[in-house]
């Protein structure tokens, strides 16, 4: 906790309550985000909504977590991951992230960015919906 923030000035910002909308103002405004969920077999066969909004605003993402969600930020490059409460590994890859040049992280971010457009917009999901339901119907 104290440790990790004074090794590498890292701060976190908790930020209260907002909807969704301006959820994507306050992340345009992020450096990285960071996403994590304890371990858990069904935690690690889910992708958590904030991933996908991570994952829409551009930005770097540091995830610790397991299963699926990893999978997806590390496969895409738009993060680095760490399993699930390795608290030795999530400092490792905030180093990792803090001294990247600007340039890969801003590519990190645009690998989120372009994975969220191919996979998770809304309306790509509901055409998906629909068509398995028509399939599963037919």
């Amino acid at each position: 906790g104290a440790e990790l923030a004074s090794n590498c000035a890292l701060a976190l910002v908790a930020a209260p309550c907002v909807v969704y909308v301006r959820v994507m103002i306050v992340l345009a405004q992020a450096s990285a985000t960071l996403v994590s969920l304890t371990k858990g077999e069904m935690l690690s066969q889910t992708i958590p909504t904030k991933l996908q909004a991570y994952l829409a605003s551009g930005r770097p993402i540091l995830a610790s977590l397991d299963g699926w969600a990893a999978e997806l930020v590390t496969a895409a490059g738009a993060g680095l991951a760490s399993p699930a409460e390795d608290v030795e590994g999530l400092a490792r890859n905030v180093r990792r992230l803090m001294a990247m040049e600007e340039e890969a992280r801003l590519r990190m971010g645009e690998a989120g960015r372009i994975l969220f457009q191919q996979q998770f917009r809304p309306d790509t999901l509901a055409e998906r919906l629909v068509a398995r339901l028509r399939q599963l119907l037919a």
